[in-house]
């Protein structure tokens, strides 16, 4: 079976978020959803190049009106679709996702909503975000409620850790009869639904002699809401700008001398450009 040239593709369906959370990196970019049919035509130019759609990059993919439409492109395309979200909209979009056919992952953000509500989790919420997840995990996707707030494999302050005993606490209450087996990321509650902690993102102060390690136009590019290709989800705000699938082809894009660049500094553990350099992800992944 022929592999496809890259694991994923970030395609950022909205920038568009209803919540303010601390620990994303924001952007100053015209708020927007992507049309239908700019969706459908970036995605049958992705076909050759991977599996897996991952409907974000920054925004609540579930804010998107035509989400049904969007995800009936995937299923029709055979791509694996994606999800990351704050899990605050799950309620008016299970059906949706339920009967989609082509959710292959969902991961929800269950931190977004606690960090705007002064570090607690709202009445409720962590109920109807485990619900929807096993209720997904038994249709056959992959299904992860996560915190986003470690710092060298630990919880980042009292506040954090005391979020991380609460979610586990009243999820190990709620599903007793469950698998509950360590994972290197967290907790495997029962079949494909999974407890996941990670490392809040950090930008730092670049340093010529820093290596770094990054998937980056390696196994991974990202398509921003008006096309943009960047080489990785972070960058969300087009920085490294590689060309635009609204009028560019995979195949240009990626060969182009910037991708070239790109791609060969990352081979051997060098950021060809200072903003990779300031990446927290791709130095602490040496």
């Amino acid at each position: 079976m022929l592999t496809k040239r890259f694991a994923k593709v970030y395609v950022e369906i909205t920038n568009v978020c209803n919540l303010n959370c601390s620990f994303c990196k924001g952007t100053d970019r015209k708020k927007e959803f992507m049309s239908v049919s700019d969706f459908e035509m970036y995605a049958k130019k992705l076909v050759p190049y991977t599996d897996y759609l991952y409907l974000h990059v920054l925004g609540e993919p579930l804010l998107h009106p035509n989400l049904r439409e969007i995800l009936a492109v995937c299923k029709d395309l055979g791509f694996k679709a994606v999800i990351t979200t704050n899990g605050t909209l799950l309620s008016k979009t299970k059906d949706i996702l339920l009967d989609c056919g082509c959710l292959y992952k969902i991961t929800v953000s269950v931190h977004s909503k606690a960090a705007n509500c002064d570090g607690v989790f709202p009445d409720n919420y962590l109920g109807v975000c485990s619900d929807f997840c096993k209720m997904a995990s038994e249709n056959g996707t992959v299904s992860v409620l996560r915190l986003w707030n470690l710092e060298k494999g630990k919880a980042k302050d009292a506040q954090s850790e005391k979020l991380n005993l609460d979610a586990e606490s009243y999820l190990r209450k709620k599903y007793k009869n469950g698998e509950w087996k360590n994972t290197p990321k967290g907790i495997k509650i029962d079949g494909l639904f999974y407890l996941e902690y990670g490392e809040k993102f950090s930008w730092r102060e670049p340093c010529e002699n820093d290596k770094v390690r990054c998937m980056g136009m390696r196994d991974q590019i990202g398509v921003l809401v008006d096309g943009t290709v960047i080489p990785c989800c972070i960058d969300c705000d087009g920085v490294l700008a590689l060309g635009n699938l609204g009028t560019d082809s995979v195949e240009d894009i990626i060969n182009s001398e910037k991708a070239k660049k790109l791609r060969d500094g990352f081979l051997n553990g060098y950021a060809e450009f200072k903003y990779c350099r300031k990446c927290g992800f791709a130095r602490a992944k040496l």
